[in-house]
């Protein structure tokens, strides 16, 4: 249909693109340690932060909080009910996949990259700072958002769609930062793993998340007898 935003290849180019971020800032980190690399990007994006959010603090810690654990768990764990309920068990295989992928992807990172926490991140923080698991947890709803809902509107719509997505990746992004729980270079890398993640399973075949149906035994060929 014209005007239709096309699905296979835009998620492909946007798994690739955060794919390559996420490697990008990753890299960085691993090469130069939380001492040297862009210090003065992390320095300068946390002291205007800071500057911004100072005096809407409280506002700042329920956003970040929307992007937690005790709010993200049970919305996917609604989508992927909701999906099997409406029959679309492809799609609810396909959701359940990408979040238990992209959480083991955060604290296998967590774990081998072991940056600290900025020092204002308090105690209650006490996984690594590298990646933002908020904000890659964030860009994956998006992007599942945008999957399930774009599916019969056009071309417009979808830049909506996709907008409102980016806008609630960045507040989330915006409230770590402002909040002093991580470098920017984390959010920026949370950013891209959950495009990854997300960009790169919604590319893949339907045929992936189904089981392909056992062939009945009445059914099965059987070997041809020989004429006499």
């Amino acid at each position: 249909m014209a005007g239709r935003w096309p699905d296979e290849p835009a998620w492909l180019l946007v798994g690739l693109a955060g794919a390559l971020l996420f490697g990008a800032v990753a890299e960085d980190v691993l090469e130069h340690g939380p001492e040297e690399e862009l210090v003065h990007l992390d320095s300068a994006a946390a002291h205007v932060a800071q500057q911004v959010g100072g005096a809407s603090r409280a506002v700042l810690g329920d956003v970040s909080w929307l992007g937690s654990v005790a709010v993200m768990a049970p919305l996917f764990t609604a989508i992927v009910v909701l999906l099997w309920w409406r029959g679309r068990r492809h799609a609810a295989w396909r959701v359940a996949v990408l979040v238990l992928v992209l959480q083991t992807v955060v604290a296998a990172a967590k774990l081998l990259v072991a940056r600290p926490r900025p020092a204002d991140a308090g105690l209650l923080e006490l996984a690594g700072s590298f990646p933002s698991g908020h904000t890659a947890t964030a860009a994956l709803l998006a992007c599942v958002v945008v999957w399930l809902i774009r599916r019969g509107h056009r071309h417009r719509a979808t830049l909506g769609l996709v907008a409102v997505g980016l806008a609630w990746v960045l507040l989330i992004g915006v409230s770590r930062l402002a909040l002093g729980v991580h470098y920017l270079t984390d959010i920026l890398a949370g950013f891209g793993l959950g495009l990854a993640v997300g960009g790169l399973g919604l590319a893949l075949p339907e045929a992936w998340f189904t089981r392909s149906p056992r062939t009945p035994r009445s059914a099965r060929a059987r070997p041809a007898r020989a004429s006499p």
